[in-house]
């Protein structure tokens, strides 16, 4: 968090002291594109102190229960079992997170800019975090470039002749001379411009990474799961691919051949034919072994969370739209009936669900 705050807080104020207040507005970036860029400034600073003081959702004794009826087990990435830190159930979708210690309802990852997990409620601070700072940074980078074309305007640099102070040897101007002159003078700036480019480009990519995970309804820790699992599925098949290959070869052998590596097969012919039986029997299990890990990597494959696109992304973004037991119990006292967490829709917060319950209340005793 520390390393974040000093690279890219001080390298804006690099970026505004060396280069803004000195060569901006110009021509060619106006005052409207610096008033655009600060606006991205201070969005990836909402974006961070959102990121860093909501909670990722940390699964507690008392909402656990809850928790696990909301997220169902698959019966291949995750199981019904215990945490051994924590001593209680480990719900679907979850991790312990060491660094953190403690469990994080549908853990994304650990973030090391922030020294916290990215989990179900604050993982949309997370999207608006990568964002932001791609948007931030390309916006940068390419101001850096126009205050650098700045420089070379004000200074002329192209119209000046330079000497070399130890041959005293004049040369004129030239695209390699002025780089070499922009560099030593602003190499504060040059820093800010390829960083920016560069953490603008990656965290495009990054952030289109994640849009593939929401498609899916996926985390980064699901999706490494699922890889490794893919992975072990494979190498498995593979192991008894050979193992029927082994036994084919070995049944494929003639009896002559068998009878000079055997003593016992020369002794009892009907244990050789015996031993050809036990060799299909096991190729046929080794088979249907091979079938049920095939259909394990199907299930895997179908993205058993998904909801679609637009239902995933809702559900993102309004991670709260299952109310607190208290809620529910005070809408039960005031006499709307039984209210139950299916009673919100998917876009809902605690806040919505009230006003439309009462208007519907209203509208039932004009009626």
């Amino acid at each position: 968090m520390i390393v974040y705050i000093l690279i890219t807080y001080g390298g804006i104020m690099i970026f505004l002291l060396r280069g803004v207040v000195n060569y901006l507005p110009s021509k060619d970036v106006g005052i409207v594109h610096i008033v655009i860029c600060c606006l991205l400034m201070l969005s990836s600073l909402g974006s961070f102190l959102s990121l860093l003081s909501t909670d990722p959702g940390r699964i507690y004794k008392k909402n656990v229960k809850a928790l696990q009826k909301k997220y169902p087990y698959d019966d291949l990435l995750f199981e019904n079992t215990e945490c051994k830190t924590c001593k209680m159930p480990k719900v679907a979708r979850s991790k312990h997170c060491a660094l953190c210690n403690m469990c994080v309802e549908k853990q994304d990852h650990h973030c090391v800019w922030i020294n916290g997990c990215v989990g179900a409620k604050n993982y949309r601070y997370f999207l608006w975090f990568l964002i932001s700072h791609a948007i931030m940074c390309i916006d940068i980078a390419f101001i850096t470039a126009y205050i650098y074309k700045e420089i070379i305007k004000v200074n002329k640099l192209f119209e000046t002749q330079f000497v070399n102070y130890r041959t005293k040897e004049v040369f004129k101007a030239t695209w390699g001379i002025v780089t070499q002159w922009l560099i030593m003078m602003f190499p504060d700036l040059l820093f800010v411009l390829v960083l920016c480019l560069a953490m603008g480009v990656a965290l495009s990519f990054f952030f289109i990474f994640h849009l593939t995970l929401v498609r899916r309804n996926q985390t980064t820790n699901e999706s490494n799961k699922q890889s490794d699992m893919l992975y072990s599925f494979e190498r498995q098949i593979t192991k008894r691919k050979k193992a029927i290959e082994d036994l084919e070869s070995e049944n494929a052998k003639p009896q002559a051949e068998k009878s000079r590596e055997s003593k016992e097969d020369k002794k009892n012919a009907k244990e050789a034919k015996g031993n050809k039986e036990s060799i299909k029997e096991k190729i046929k299990r080794i088979e249907s072994e091979i079938v049920d890990i095939e259909k394990k990597i199907k299930a895997l494959d179908k993205d058993f969370y998904s909801k679609g696109f637009k239902q995933n992304l809702i559900e993102i973004l309004y991670p709260n739209k299952c109310s607190h037991h208290i809620l529910i119990h005070l809408l039960d006292l005031w006499g709307f009936g039984a209210v139950s967490y299916t009673h919100l829709r998917a876009h809902e917060t605690s806040l919505h669900l009230v006003c439309r319950l009462l208007l519907e209340k209203k509208k039932k005793k004009k009626k």
